[in-house]
């Protein structure tokens, strides 16, 4: 082989592996495009960005037992603010120590109304009035009158199974929900769970996002027998609460 074939074999397979080497790169831009490769972040994963489930904390154990009148639980089953100074036990997570035998519903089986506004004053027409009658003052509307309502509040005891109820409580409630929430009221059971020693917690029932009970959860206090009722009464005001004192 003369030195000038020998060159151009030379330039040849060059010229091939450069070709070669472009398919190569092509390919693999390609590749790159259609799999996102190099800088280019994967999808985050729709399940990662969701806020996680919660439980509340622990609920404080009352050693004197359920009490149904105090504050929180009237506030709760009424939906009118009690204040007598008895809030009650916080209500939360049930302890892992704490051994339910038994459940306790509080209920409002009926409300009296004690006190009502007084109705209005009637003024008289002025034609009415002689001709040396002075003409009357004229009463002043009271806003946010007195109105005091007696509740009946019912204390039920539940026996039974309580195993499915202590499940549905133990669900998780659902992160606060950003977005829209359908408008409707809801009044949650008021419940304690009572130990074998007369000891009781206030269980926080388990919602969703936007603050409704999960579904299911109520009904299973269906499926425990009403064994025994205590009746309380228990007064009541609503608007302005002014006192014998005047205060």
């Amino acid at each position: 082989m003369t030195p000038d074939s020998a060159a151009d074999l030379r330039r040849d397979m060059i010229r091939r592996r450069g070709r070669r080497w472009g398919r190569l790169t092509v390919s693999a831009v390609g590749l790159c495009v259609l799999g996102a490769c190099g800088t280019q972040p994967a999808p985050a994963d729709p399940a990662a960005t969701m806020p996680p489930a919660t439980m509340p904390p622990l609920a404080e154990v009352a050693e004197s037992g359920p009490d149904c009148l105090a504050d929180d639980v009237v506030t709760s089953i009424s939906l009118f603010p009690q204040d007598t100074g008895s809030p009650g036990p916080t209500p939360g997570a049930v302890p892992p120590d704490f051994q339910p035998a038994g459940v306790v519903l509080c209920r409002i089986s009926m409300t009296t109304m004690l006190q009502e506004p007084a109705p209005p004053t009637l003024v008289p027409r002025i034609e009415d009035l002689g001709a040396d009658e002075p003409l009357p003052d004229v009463p002043v509307a009271e806003e946010d009158a007195d109105v005091l309502q007696r509740l009946t509040i019912e204390e039920v005891t539940l026996t039974g199974d309580v195993d499915p109820f202590l499940a549905a409580l133990a669900r998780e409630s659902a992160p606060r929900s950003s977005g829209a929430c359908m408008a409707k009221m809801e009044v949650q059971p008021a419940i304690f769970l009572v130990d074998d020693d007369g000891r009781a917690v206030r269980p926080q029932w388990p919602v969703d996002g936007c603050g409704f009970l999960l579904e299911g959860a109520a009904a299973t206090l269906e499926g425990l027998t009403e064994t025994g009722v205590t009746v309380h009464e228990v007064d009541q005001c609503v608007g302005r609460c002014s006192t014998a004192e005047g205060g």
